[in-house]
């Protein structure tokens, strides 16, 4: 069981486009006939990109293995706006394999990796934020105290805060003390939610969104409501930031350039601006074209799809904006500056 929950854990992520959840949105707009979601095409990959062998499809896994980071059962319609889903030949083919195998939807195993990936949002998340000074931890409470109110996992949660502190005082310079205070407070944060995991009850619409009959679950119990809101506030408090604001107008950009590129069988003749793998086929009908192309973006890095873009369309003021923000933040020799020099100066 163990290596059935860290193969999902690894690979649970496996899916997700450049430029984050905002890129899985863009691409799910760009093809709103067939549908995008990151969850959806780490199940692909696995099943259908990577490769174990050339005469087949896929690593081959079992589907113990597969079902693991299936954290939505719900196959996608056009018709229905539906967030989370899975491509509805996946669906049907798990649909077809679990009565079989008589076993239900969202397996242990999966629930295990998918409270992992929450409680990892929590604590890593809000690190990461605090490091990338999005907000100060007086800042968060502040924005934690109008969702939860008067809330009694409020006070425990700045409890936590004040033991990471003391714990922290025994730093010799600032810097020190900040790393200190963040990694004690993540080290906190895991280990209650951890010990909170307990059999909760499903209400009907988590059974919907999930896509499962069963009544209950592993789940947070005591902390639910306050791990919820500690995902809420982070996610609020870091996209707000001009940073995130303009990295994702580039990947609006970057994105919905590059697939109209390739859709465009007039410039993308024959499909050779693409790998040999996702090149179309004489029989390929559009929505079998725009799933080509989705997997192609969707596997890239954000560096590398800005490359992309530098090398089929030159460079321009709003990416260089962009590149000057990064810089900023101290990562060193300018992005674009360095793409541009590799692709338009060779």
């Amino acid at each position: 069981m163990s290596v059935v929950v860290e193969t999902g854990a690894l690979v649970h992520d496996i899916g997700n486009p450049p430029f984050g959840h905002h890129g899985e949105r863009i691409l799910n707009d760009l093809a709103k006939d067939i549908g995008f979601e990151g969850n959806a095409q780490g199940l692909r990959v696995l099943k259908n990109i990577e490769k174990k062998s050339p005469d087949h499809k896929g690593l081959n896994l079992t589907y113990r293995t597969l079902a693991s980071i299936l954290k939505y059962y719900v196959p996608y319609r056009k018709s229905r706006k539906t967030e989370k889903f899975i491509y509805k030949e996946d669906y049907e083919e798990f649909k077809k394999r679990f009565k079989e195998m008589d076993v239900f939807v969202r397996t242990i195993d999966v629930q295990i990796v998918d409270l992992a990936d929450e409680i990892a949002y929590c604590a890593h998340d809000l690190e990461d934020a605090l490091a990338s000074n999005y907000f100060t931890i007086d800042q968060f409470v502040f924005l934690l105290e109008q969702k939860l109110g008067e809330d009694q996992t409020l006070e425990d949660f700045k409890g936590w805060i004040q033991e990471a502190k003391n714990k922290a005082k025994r730093s010799k310079s600032n810097d020190d003390y900040d790393f200190y205070f963040r990694r004690e407070l993540l080290s906190i944060i895991v280990n209650k939610f951890i010990e909170d995991i307990d059999i909760v009850e499903l209400n009907e619409k988590d059974k919907k969104k999930l896509g499962t009959d069963q009544d209950q679950e592993l789940g947070l119990g005591h902390y639910k409501k306050l791990a919820g809101a500690l995902k809420k506030t982070i996610f609020e408090g870091v996209t707000n930031s001009e940073d995130i604001i303009l990295y994702e107008n580039v990947g609006t950009k970057v994105l919905t350039r590059l697939f109209a590129l390739f859709m465009n069988e007039e410039y993308n003749r024959e499909s050779f601006l693409m790998p040999i793998e996702y090149r179309f086929e004489k029989d390929d009908t559009q929505s079998d074209k725009k799933r080509k192309v989705l997997d192609y973006i969707s596997g890239m890095m954000d560096t590398y799809a800005i490359e992309m873009y530098i090398k089929h369309f030159g460079t321009d003021p709003f990416l260089e904006k962009y590149d000057a923000a990064i810089f900023k933040k101290g990562t060193g020799k300018k992005l674009i500056e360095c793409l541009a020099q590799n692709f338009l100066h060779k």
